[in-house]
Order: C-alpha cells, then structure tokens, then sequence
C-alpha cells in the first residue's frame, strides 16, 4: 500500500491540469461516435443500398480495416464503420494522456518534485491510469447513451451499450499500451 500512498491527491491534481483537455477530448470521442447513427437509414435506405453495402464489406481491404461483418442490418453495419475510427480516436486519446503525465513529466522533472512530497512511488502511475479509466468508461457510457437516444431501427439499446463498452474497452486498452511502454521506454 506504501507504493501507491496518496494517489488521490494526485487524481486531483491531475483533474486539474486537464480540466480542458478531459472534456473536450471525451465530448469529441462521443460525438464520433454517435454523428452518424441518425442518418444510417437515410445512408443505406432501400435495398440496392444495402446490397451495395454488403458486397463492399465483402472486399478483402474492408475486411481487413474492419473485420468481417457478423450482421446485416442498421446496427451491425454501424458498428462495422464506426467502431475502429472511434477506437482510433480513443488510443490518440489515451497516448497522449498517459505519456504526457507518465514519460513527459519524468522527463521535464516533476515527477522528482512529486517524489519529495508523501506520494508512493507507484501513485502517478495508478492517478494516471485511473483517470484514464474513469475517461475511458465515461466515453463508452455516453456514446451508449447518445446512440440509444437516437433510437434508429436496427439499433437497440442492448447494440448501443455493447457498441459503447466496446469503445471503452479499446480505449482503455491503449491506455494500459502507453503506460506499459511509458515504463519501458525513453
């Protein structure tokens, strides 16, 4: 318990200096995530479209950017084109934040200064990914519930929160990614 001692001070330190960032970031993310579920009726409407569409899916370069495609309607098509570009926003996300207050301050120094006050040595790293976390499941939970709010045939408010614990789970992977290497690496 020594190695994390008062990381809550520095969970608030670090809701602090963020106190732009964090918001933006996670009102960006939601809105990426949800811009374009009202207008997936109106993208694949009458059945051409749809054919259109699943023969797309079907070309090796989609598969490959996107995985194979599990569902035919509104909802898995939604999920299938938007769930990595959100993810990708999310490991920017998550990369930025955690090198900035993991390697960043290391190597300005303020972690030496962090270090002369009763914080244990582990407490930057556990502030850093549990904001990180607590952002992460926060962006999730709102982009479920912006998507069910706009309640599009197809996508149902099981698809929504399945589709947003995705994007949390993705994001948060980054996070642990960055901070693992943040430690490895110069």
């Amino acid at each position: 318990m020594a190695a994390v001692h008062n990381f809550t001070a520095l969970v608030r330190l670090i809701l602090r200096r963020d106190r732009l960032f964090l918001p933006c970031w996670i009102l960006g993310l939601v809105v990426l995530g949800c811009f374009f579920a009202p207008m997936m009726p109106d993208f694949m409407g009458d059945e051409a479209s749809q054919e259109v569409m699943r023969e797309m899916l079907k070309n090796p370069a989609m598969i490959a950017m996107m995985g194979i495609s599990y569902g035919e309607g509104f909802g898995a098509v939604y999920a299938q084109f938007l769930l990595v570009w959100v993810i990708i926003g999310g490991a920017i996300f998550n990369i930025m934040f955690v090198m900035r207050h993991t390697r960043k301050d290391e190597e300005e120094g303020r972690l030496e200064m962090l270090a002369a006050l009763p914080v244990g040595r582990s407490a930057n790293l556990l502030a850093v990914l549990l904001v990180a976390l607590v952002a992460d499941a926060l962006t999730g939970a709102l982009t479920a519930v912006a998507i069910a709010a706009f309640a599009v045939e197809g996508i149902d408010a099981a698809g929504a929160w399945c589709f947003g614990a995705s994007v949390a789970a993705g994001n948060l992977t980054f996070a642990g990614l960055a901070a693992l290497f943040a430690q490895l690496c110069s």
